[in-house]
């Protein structure tokens, strides 16, 4: 159980607890979460969850004597791999891949984007309480005509 502290304060302390390498490139400001539980879960699957819902990736940078995971917000925390700053395109008129390193094969993929995103919860402290949000979605091409309804049980 943890009260009063963040999502990086929830990670370092149980990487610490499994010896775990840290460094944090975090920019952000995080919420203080009043009452945060692990329950039938691996520490893993704990953070990985946590990470995921304040927006947090994490990557490993290997060296010869140690192995650090690297927490991150933003992508301009990445540092290009050395000799792979540019990959080169290697176009075929058949579609098939080359002898040559670099990316042979590049895929457009579309996703189905909902018009209104709605969000209800309830707060035992204030049963009659309005925890209800409506968001319309300007990116839809059909605001309304697919609707997404989230009840998270985690108080709005």
């Amino acid at each position: 159980i943890f009260q009063g502290q963040t999502v990086p304060q929830i990670v370092k302390t149980l990487l610490g607890e499994h010896q775990v390498n840290l460094e944090d490139k975090l920019t952000g400001s995080y919420r203080v979460w009043d009452y945060c539980v692990q329950y039938q879960e691996s520490s893993l699957d704990f953070i990985s969850r946590l990470m995921e819902l304040e927006g947090i990736a994490y990557y490993f940078s290997h060296e010869t004597d140690k192995h650090t995971l690297v927490l991150t917000d933003a992508a301009t925390q990445h540092q290009p791999f050395s000799g792979y700053e540019v990959i080169p395109y290697h176009q075929t008129p058949s579609g098939g891949s080359t002898d040559e390193e670099g990316i042979s094969q590049w895929a457009l993929e579309d996703s189905v984007t909902p018009g209104i995103y709605s969000l209800d919860d309830y707060d035992f402290r204030k049963p009659n309480a309005w925890l209800f949000q409506a968001q319309q979605n300007p990116a839809s091409p059909k605001p309304g005509s697919i609707d997404v309804y989230d009840w998270p049980g985690r108080f709005v």
